[in-house]
């Protein structure tokens, strides 16, 4: 009788620590999020005029300023290696282009 009462104390604790410790242990379902800003495209994608470079320049960082509110790491893309294309913040002079040859279509 003795070791039923023991072994019944001991499942309890153990399902007690089990629940409360749970919050403890708990593990972050995903890391902190990431942004990649890509300058190079800005420049590359304003057929050298100064002033669409600038009003790019400008947007991305004001995209990457939002982003950073919002919990995210930025990043320069000159800065890394390699990463996924779907971590890149778009470039606004590219969705010009493409705005512009839709509107030309």
């Amino acid at each position: 009788m003795k070791d039923v009462f023991v072994n019944a104390l001991v499942s309890l604790v153990v399902a007690v620590a089990v629940v409360m410790g749970h919050d403890f242990l708990k593990v972050q379902d995903s890391g902190t999020p990431i942004a990649v800003v890509n300058y190079d495209v800005v420049a590359s994608g304003a057929k050298l005029d100064p002033e669409a470079a600038e009003a790019g320049y400008e947007q991305l960082r004001a995209s990457a300023t939002k982003l950073a509110a919002a919990g995210f790491v930025v990043i320069d893309s000159r800065a890394l290696t390699a990463y996924p294309p779907d971590l890149e913040v778009p470039s606004p002079v590219l969705q010009e282009d493409k705005a512009t040859r839709a509107k030309d279509e």
